[in-house]
């Protein structure tokens, strides 16, 4: 399985396909890794300039979403796979504050994108958690929801889709007909602000 990997600039279009059983189109899965560049694969968004100054910036693809996060290495994975092109015409949020509907991380910070978007992107200060990146959908977005906890270990699909996109850290990860919607985090003595946990919507 080839990936493609973002460290900032225009994509690189290597791309990562898999066998598919019905007559879409097979998966492309979209690698971005952050530690020592951005990996800002939206085009929509570079032509925006530095949405987040001073942060390190992921983005997916416009035509793709983000699926996965990784708690440190400043990893992500995108993919189109279950619905693609979902990004509607307007333009993307930056979401720097908590605002939920329900507390589906206890204790803990969390920035969610709002009924309607999903998450294309995050950005970071170090592994420590700066905002989630917000696209309006094309079509209606308010899917039932989940917490996937990437602070003690891996929560990710048992057929291990998307290969190891940050490898040697943990990682949490949607399933194919999910979308991320939002990342938790937390500051409290003994925690460091990383992406503890991914938010997850049914589509």
């Amino acid at each position: 399985m080839r990936s493609r990997s973002g460290t900032g600039g225009a994509p690189n279009r290597d791309e990562s396909r898999q066998a598919s059983t019905t007559t879409r189109s097979p998966a492309t899965y979209c690698v971005l890794q952050a530690i020592h560049a951005d990996a800002n694969q939206s085009a929509r968004m570079r032509a925006q300039g530095d949405w987040d100054s001073g942060a390190r910036k992921l983005s997916c693809p416009d035509d793709q979403r983000l699926i996965g996060i990784s708690q440190k290495g400043q990893g992500g994975l995108c993919t189109d796979t279950g619905m693609a092109n979902m990004w509607g015409s307007a333009a993307a949020t930056m979401v720097k504050s908590e605002s939920v509907t329900t507390d589906w991380a206890v204790g803990f910070t969390k920035y969610q994108c709002p009924n309607g978007s999903f998450m294309n992107g995050y950005s970071l200060r170090g592994d420590r958690v700066s905002a989630v990146l917000c696209a309006p959908g094309r079509v209606p977005l308010a899917g039932a929801g989940r917490t996937l906890w990437d602070d003690r270990g891996d929560s990710r699909p048992a057929s291990g889709e998307g290969g190891d996109y940050a490898n040697g850290y943990y990682k949490a990860q949607c399933a194919a007909d999910e979308y991320a919607a939002g990342i938790a985090f937390s500051t409290s003595v003994g925690r460091y602000g990383t992406p503890d946990a991914l938010y997850c919507r049914r589509f």
